[in-house]
């Protein structure tokens, strides 16, 4: 009988400047691969600073890895989504 091998997935926060307006937003990305979430695309919010930005997405990484279900199955959704 063999066992199931749980894969943990490396993410990372990274910040950007939006180009219009002038706003940070935060990304959630895969190490190795593709943008799990954002703060603008998903939600369309912004922050004034960088490190304002840094914080939200620090916590929302931290609610992700939290969660039930875990994160994991996110990025196992969002496989092939395009990075906007």
């Amino acid at each position: 009988m063999g066992r199931a091998v749980s894969r943990r997935v490396a993410l990372d926060v990274r910040v950007r400047l939006l180009p219009e307006p002038c706003l940070w937003c935060w990304e959630i990305v895969d190490r190795g691969g593709p943008m799990i979430c954002s703060s603008w695309t998903a939600e369309w919010t912004a922050y004034v600073s960088r490190e304002e930005a840094l914080a939200a997405g620090r916590a929302r990484l931290a609610e992700l890895r939290s969660a039930d279900v875990g994160y994991a199955s996110t990025v196992d959704r969002k496989e092939g989504d395009s990075a906007a």
